[in-house]
C-alpha cells in the first residue's frame, strides 16, 4: 500500500490573496508524496471534480521564447517572454542556475511564481519543456502544471528531485499544490488542477 504524506509548504507570492509534462522519474524511496495546499475546510476534499476540462500543451522550452533581459555577470540572470494558451504568456527567468516564471494574464496582470519557494528546495533547479494548461473545453485555463526539477543534494551525488507544480489562474496566478515524485505522479497533479472550487493559495504551514 502506497503511504501518502500531505502537509503545507510556505509560499510568498503575489496574488495569494484572492502530450504529458515530462515523463515522471522514479521516486528515490518508491513511496509517492502529494505536497498541496491546506483545504479551506473539509468540504473542498469532497467537492465534484467538474466534468469537462481537457488539458492544451506547450512544448517548445524556450524555443518560441524571446529574449527580453541578460546579464551574464554573477552567476548570470536570463529573461524570456514565452507564448502561453488562453491569452496567457509567461516569462521564463534564469538566476544563478535557478529558474522562476512570471505569470502574464490576458490582462496584463504579472504574478511572480517561485516553485523553489513552493517545495523548500533552494538548491540549482530548471523548468521542463511541457507546460499543462487545463481547464474546460473552449474556455481559458484556470491551472498550468509545470514540472520542476531542483537539485536538493548539497554534495551533488544524487540526482535531482521532478516535482510537478500546480498553478491556479483564478484572477491572479498562485501554486494550489506540488506533487512529488512517485508513482501516478500526472495523475495526481491533474486531480489538484480539477478540483472546484481550487484549493487556496499556499500561504503557511
Amino acid at each position: 500500500m502506497i503511504e501518502r504524506a500531505l502537509i503545507v509548504i510556505a509560499l510568498a507570492v503575489a496574488g495569494c490573496d484572492r502530450s504529458e509534462p515530462a515523463a515522471e522519474p522514479a521516486s528515490p524511496g518508491g513511496a509517492p508524496a502529494v505536497v498541496e495546499a491546506k483545504l479551506q475546510d473539509a468540504a473542498d476534499k469532497a467537492a465534484p471534480v467538474p466534468s469537462g476540462n481537457v488539458s492544451q500543451f506547450t512544448t517548445e522550452g524556450l524555443d518560441k521564447c524571446r529574449l527580453v533581459e541578460k546579464n551574464v555577470e554573477e552567476g548570470g540572470y536570463y529573461r524570456h517572454h514565452c507564448p502561453g494558451i488562453g491569452g496567457y504568456s509567461y516569462e521564463h527567468v534564469e538566476s544563478d542556475l535557478r529558474q522562476s516564471l512570471v505569470i502574464i494574464g490576458p490582462g496584463g496582470r504579472r504574478d511572480e511564481v517561485s516553485p523553489g519557494q513552493s517545495t523548500g528546495s533552494g538548491g540549482f533547479s530548471t523548468l521542463g519543456a511541457t507546460f499543462d494548461w487545463r481547464g474546460p473545453i473552449g474556455a481559458a485555463p484556470r491551472t498550468v502544471t509545470i514540472r520542476y526539477n531542483v537539485n536538493e543534494d548539497p554534495e551533488d551525488k544524487a540526482p535531482p528531485r521532478s516535482y510537478l507544480v500546480v498553478v491556479g489562474l483564478n484572477k491572479s496566478a498562485y501554486v494550489v499544490g506540488v506533487v512529488s515524485p512517485g508513482r501516478g505522479q500526472n495523475d495526481r497533479a491533474r486531480a489538484i488542477a480539477d478540483r472546484d472550487p481550487l484549493p487556496a493559495c499556499i500561504t503557511g504551514q
